[in-house]
């Protein structure tokens, strides 16, 4: 549990956090989401922001725990996540939490960062819609990071939910490292769920990887996307550059006027004609190598 900070710092904290608000700054589109993990277990000491990584992208996350409830605390990290085509740079912020619990089921809790400053509410987080805000001592450039953690016995249906920091108006924010900072509001978060699944809203862009099409052309979508206009989708976090695509294909045309769709450098190997990019086999280009009739004596006459 975070001890009660510096007045002072105190002061500068509420200064970054409750500046005017700016037009959109370097964590835009951020979210707030929860990840839990039941192979862990709740030690005292033990510091779970330094350990314990997390999986490398949002949905991958977490989000139901089969915790014993009423007895064994389930750890739940909230997670700061940025998507591909952004340029994060945190140096606060400040959330709510929602739940379910009953008083006293919180065991342990506390921000992640080097040299956080905190400022909780008073029946932080045992309350239902309480928040907290926390600043660094230097900006946090990462697509995904932890930024708080807490230690929770469950309760049967029970739930526990980030969400929009209660005072004021600006909401649940990211401050940037812009002198004065810029506030980027974040309206996506998470719920973990004792017994069965809780959901994350992960970034629009998280789920961005290279889709190659028949061209050879690569573009940056989501598997969905990729599908449904016909690519094939290489993964999250593939970039296009450099193309991960095979080269184009064509019609290649050989002497009996076959046809096949491959490569050209396929096609040069094996002896036939490539057509160009793009081109099909339906209908069919290629016609056969036209023969010169002759006679059998003429045959004979050309090898005397």
């Amino acid at each position: 549990m975070s001890g009660k900070p510096h007045p002072i710092a105190c002061a500068m904290l509420m200064s970054v956090l409750f500046s005017s608000a700016a037009p959109a700054g370097r964590n835009a589109n951020g979210s707030m989401i929860v990840h839990t993990d039941d192979a862990v277990n709740f030690s005292a000491g033990w510091d779970y922001c330094a350990n314990n990584p997390l999986p490398s992208t949002c949905m991958e996350f977490t989000t139901w725990t089969y915790k014993p409830v009423e007895e064994q605390e389930a750890v739940v990290w909230v997670v700061a996540a940025f998507g591909r085509q952004s340029s994060p740079a945190v140096t606060a912020y400040q959330f709510g939490v929602y739940h379910n619990l009953p008083s006293g089921y919180f065991t342990a809790w506390g921000p992640c960062g080097s040299g956080v400053l905190e400022i909780p509410d008073a029946t932080w987080p045992d309350e239902s819609g309480t928040g907290t805000a926390c600043a660094y001592g230097q900006p946090t450039y990462s697509y995904l990071f932890k930024m708080y953690w807490f230690a929770a016995v469950g309760a049967v249906d029970g739930y526990l939910s980030t969400g929009p920091y209660p005072h004021g108006t600006d909401g649940a924010v990211f401050a940037d490292d812009s002198s004065p900072p810029i506030l980027d509001g974040c309206y996506n978060f998470g719920t973990i769920r004792w017994g069965r699944e809780g959901m994350n809203a992960c970034p629009p862009d998280d789920f961005l990887g290279a889709c190659c099409f028949a061209d050879g052309h690569c573009e940056q979508l989501t598997s969905r996307q990729c599908e449904a206009q016909g690519g094939t989708y290489w993964g999250v976090g593939i970039p296009c550059d450099p193309n991960p695509c095979e080269p184009p294909g064509g019609a290649c045309c050989f002497e009996d006027g076959s046809c096949q769709f491959i490569f050209q450098w396929q096609c040069e190997t094996m002896g036939g004609q490539y057509q160009g990019d793009g081109t099909q086999c339906a209908p069919n280009p290629c016609h056969p190598t036209p023969v010169e009739k002759t006679t059998w004596g003429r045959i004979k006459a050309g090898y005397r």
